[in-house]
């Protein structure tokens, strides 16, 4: 469900379809593989994708990491310059239970304070509810920042990110880090009526150190 909040998003495009496999990307945002065989392995294919090339992929399931054989970062590329980019990818196999599936999609952004709101007249505070009818229709379930005033600023403060997993080059998997910077801070301002609008962030991934 949280990949679906995060990565949902997109024209939908059919990248690989065969008897066993299934890939499709929603653009620029995710690219899912489903593997229907029932034996142990992958099937390693590639694919043309809508990511720019040089763009660093993560897989959000776990189940790459818990395999060992599946890269758990992809590195868009492509065949020739200013050619379509392209993803080679390892499919996982169901292996007689539920792991035949990875989604594969942009790093999110970190952040350790979360979201920053100003002019914040009293917060009503959160909580777990009691196990009784009565409190579990009265008790907020998190914080709710009351604010009065007829504007306020909202602040997102992200941190770079520091990709380590396994890749894939040349048939074998590497264990790899790259940076993904982010702008550090972000604030706007709107009527109290909605919320702020937020610039997007940028992106820029370095070149991996291969260890």
């Amino acid at each position: 469900m949280e990949i679906r909040n995060t990565h949902g998003r997109g024209d939908y495009r059919e990248r690989w379809l065969e008897k066993d496999l299934f890939a499709y990307e929603r653009s620029n945002s995710a690219l899912i593989l489903l593997n229907n065989r029932l034996d142990a392995g992958y099937d390693q294919r590639r694919v043309d994708v809508d990511f720019a090339w040089g763009t660093t992929l993560v897989e959000l399931t776990g189940n790459a990491a818990a395999d060992g054989n599946v890269p758990e970062l992809v590195t868009v590329d492509n065949d020739y310059y200013e050619g379509p980019s392209k993803a080679t990818v390892r499919s996982l196999r169901n292996d007689g239970g539920d792991r035949g599936y990875l989604v594969y999609g942009l790093a999110p952004p970190q952040a350790a304070w979360g979201v920053g709101l100003t002019n914040v007249a009293e917060v009503l505070p959160g909580g777990m509810p009691a196990a009784n009818d009565y409190a579990n229709g009265l008790t907020r379930l998190t914080d709710l920042h009351v604010i009065t005033e007829d504007r306020f600023n909202v602040c997102l403060t992200t941190q770079p990110v520091t990709l380590s997993g396994t890749r894939l080059e040349d048939g074998w998997t590497w264990t790899s880090t790259s940076t993904i910077s982010r702008c550090c801070t972000t604030t706007g301002s709107s009527p109290a009526v909605g919320p702020a609008a937020i610039s997007p962030e940028t992106r820029s991934p370095t070149m991996p150190t291969w260890g």
